[in-house]
């Protein structure tokens, strides 16, 4: 991966880029920044342009400060698309919901989309979800409190299986999760965006270009039955589940994660 910067708006921001081919914008989710993708990108880097951004707050990026409600974060999305010319775009779990706000007004270089393991059903677990965030992120201290607790293996494995997040008897995925998690700064303004993402019903949106929806077999927060159920349109493609994945996909699957990923892009 080499590492470059854009300037948007009088803001630089820093991405990292590989691969050859088409360029394939790659958002990441909630907690764990770009470094999801660490296992994913290497298979993909053959068929596609690889362009990593960390969202503001997370990251290479973490640094760089943004109003953290879905408008302006979709205009973000939008404005890195437009200035590199994507063509086609990954949106995982909390940037899925970006990205389908980003949808309604892609830029014109955007062909293809695909959203993961995106929350975009207001389910019961979704809402209580949106109200535990945005208390957590109401003030510094109980952000930097929420932060203490979960960098600790005991709490951080509770709360991934109370969520379904991901397989809580893989010891070394769990010790990965932790260790992603500590990475990131995850402060107020991250549990804000998440906060104020989750309070969109986008399902009601439906994209201008074509778009795929794929899920985890077991993922017990954003499920494959929920899209199933109301996520339609014309452009709308839901492939079927990917086995044995929960909703931390990159990490779980990350070889079956990419053959789907190239399957939708080049059909």
């Amino acid at each position: 991966m080499n590492t470059h910067t854009i300037t948007i708006n009088n803001q630089t921001y820093t991405y990292q880029q590989a691969g050859v081919g088409p360029k394939l914008l790659i958002l990441h989710g909630f907690i764990i920044g770009s470094n999801i993708w660490q296992n994913v990108w290497a298979r993909l880097q053959t068929d596609f342009t690889l362009i990593l951004v960390d969202i503001p707050g997370y990251g290479l990026n973490r640094k760089v400060t943004i109003e953290p409600n879905i408008e302006v974060l979709s205009k973000f999305v939008y404005d890195v698309c437009d200035a590199i010319e994507a063509q086609y775009i990954i949106g995982y779990s909390l940037s899925g919901l970006i990205v389908q706000h980003y949808l309604q007004h892609p830029a014109a270089s955007t062909r293809k989309a695909c959203i993961i393991a995106a929350p975009l059903v207001h389910t019961t677990k979704v809402r209580a979800a949106q109200k535990i965030i945005a208390l957590t992120g109401s003030h510094k201290v109980s952000t930097q409190l929420a932060k203490t607790i979960f960098s600790r293996p005991p709490f951080l494995e509770l709360f991934l299986m109370s969520a379904g997040l991901t397989d809580y008897h893989d010891p070394q995925l769990k010790r990965e999760c932790v260790r992603l998690f500590r990475q990131e700064p995850n402060d107020q303004q991250v549990f804000k965006m998440l906060a104020n993402a989750l309070k969109h019903n986008l399902i009601l949106c439906a994209p201008k270009i074509p778009t795929t929806y794929l899920y985890g077999e077991h993922d017990g927060f954003a499920t494959w039955t929920d899209a199933k159920r109301h996520i339609s349109g014309q452009t709308v493609r839901i492939m079927p589940p990917i086995p044995k994945a929960f909703h931390v996909i990159p990490l779980e699957q990350p070889e079956a994660l990419a053959n789907m990923i190239k399957k939708v892009f080049n059909d």
